[in-house]
């Protein structure tokens, strides 16, 4: 299964061999429901925090990894916002599921962007909602999250 990843930089700690080591048993039953086997690569956005995170739990477990940087030859200026959504969408077209670890702030625009971008897609994504430190809740995420003032951009 190629795993996307997507999370909030402001955590700075979050134990990803439970979930790439198919430790965690509601994440083991996710990935078995996506029916591609074990991990075939790791893919992120190469940001501070949980992508960070991943990658080098990844490396540690040699795990194919790759980062997918934001365009911003492409979208600079007024549309710098652009390059990191564009970014977000190419992870979840890259990925066959998605692991998001969130903190629950409707202030984390990427994080809630890139899980809803999973959804449309029809991809599955399994959150991971931490505060503190301390896991909140788990599980399969099925619905869109609203947030308010922001609305799905189509990009190119």
């Amino acid at each position: 299964m190629k795993l996307g990843i997507t999370g909030s930089r402001n955590l700075t700690e979050f134990d990803f061999m439970e979930y790439f080591e198919f430790r965690n048993g509601a994440f083991k039953a996710f990935a078995d429901s996506v029916g591609k086997g074990g991990l075939e690569e790791i893919i992120t956005g190469g940001a501070k925090g949980i992508d960070s995170l991943a990658m080098a739990a990844a490396g540690k477990l040699f795990l194919p990894r790759r980062t997918i940087e934001p365009n911003f030859q492409r979208y600079h200026g007024r549309l710098l916002r652009a390059a990191f959504l564009s970014r977000d969408e190419k992870i979840v077209r890259s990925s066959d599921a998605l692991l998001a670890v969130w903190n629950g702030e409707t202030s984390s625009h990427g994080t809630l962007y890139t899980m809803n971008a999973a959804l449309e897609d029809g991809k599955k994504v399994f959150l991971v909602i931490v505060e503190e430190k301390k896991i909140l809740r788990e599980g399969v995420q099925t619905q869109i999250i609203e947030y308010p003032g922001r609305k799905r951009l189509n990009l190119p």
